[in-house]
């Protein structure tokens, strides 16, 4: 019975951590191609022109989702046990930057991805407290340029 107590914590000891890293690495590259692929969304229905329309369907399953409004920018930040980047390095994968920040606590880090819109989109929110959690589908509109504007807006709501 005892022996089998030691086998079970040296697994478990052993196997989570594992696991977890594997976990956080698939969220990772789940979150890199949606972050394209919404960016994609984004610069069709841009290059198409006003009432140009795509609907994509999101899931956020861990962290924190957010569109900037004001600095133009689609931004997705979660905790993680891995190392994605080197720290405080900057990677760019086409449009999308990726930084990994370390924080406090020993072997946490906090990875930010992020696409800047700046110059060549206005990105504008229907609802400002928009939350972005769980499932969604998403309406990308490009809704031409707004009074004294050069750039289009592109709207964005949850339906």
């Amino acid at each position: 019975m005892g022996i089998g107590i030691v086998i079970l914590v040296l697994v478990l000891s052993v196997g989570l951590p594992t696991i977890n890293r594997i976990r956080d690495k698939n969220t990772a590259s789940e979150t890199q191609d949606l972050m394209l692929s919404l960016d994609r969304s984004i610069r069709e229905v841009y290059s198409e022109g006003p009432g140009s329309r795509r609907t994509p369907k999101i899931e956020i399953k861990r962290g924190d989702f957010q569109i900037d409004e004001v600095k133009e920018l689609m931004i997705w930040d979660f905790e993680t046990s891995v190392l994605l980047t080197e720290p405080n390095i900057t990677v760019k994968r086409g449009t999308l930057q990726i930084t990994t920040l370390p924080t406090k606590q020993s072997r946490k880090y906090e990875t930010n991805f992020m696409i800047n819109y700046t110059g060549l989109v206005d990105l504008s929110l229907k609802n400002a407290n928009t939350q972005f959690s769980g499932s969604n589908t998403l309406s990308i509109t490009n809704i031409g340029t707004k009074t004294g504007n050069t750039i289009p807006t592109i709207l964005i709501e949850t339906l």
